[in-house]
């Protein structure tokens, strides 16, 4: 493995692992019992998320190199603890969208890695929290 590409890995698992998915993960979403199976899916997507970065650590390893100590979530993230589902879509998605723009550069082309495995499975992910997000948004004014 080239010094250049464990830098794009350890880049990418490091802004990854810090995301605003990542975090929420870890937290309590408050969800009403008809929104009970986003917040489900939501941590769905986190640990199927989680599974790819857990194979960038085993990459990086065997390049005889550590993942990188992610060290805390960005303090703005304590915000949105305990927020109800609904409100924190759109900022999944908002984050979702981001780190997604960050991959593209960090992918490029060239031959299939993590980050463009990662890349597919966040897109697909962004799909599925902009469906919530519309149907919360129309059952809100329904």
């Amino acid at each position: 493995m080239t010094p250049d590409r464990l830098i794009v890995l350890r880049e990418t698992y490091r802004r990854e692992g810090l995301g605003l998915l990542q975090y929420v993960r870890q937290t309590a979403p408050y969800a009403t019992r008809t929104d009970r199976p986003i917040v489900e899916r939501i941590m769905g997507m986190a640990a199927e998320e989680g599974r790819i970065l857990e194979k960038m650590a085993d990459e990086l390893l065997a390049g005889r190199t550590d993942a990188p100590r992610l060290g805390g979530f960005p303090t703005t993230f304590t915000n949105f603890n305990y927020f109800a589902v609904r409100k924190l879509l759109p900022l999944l998605v908002q984050d979702a969208e981001r780190l997604i723009a960050a991959l593209r550069r960090a992918a490029g082309g060239g031959e299939p890695s993590l980050e463009q495995e990662l890349m597919s499975v966040k897109l697909k992910h962004l799909t599925e929290m902009n469906a919530f997000t519309e149907s919360v948004t129309t059952a809100t004014a329904g």
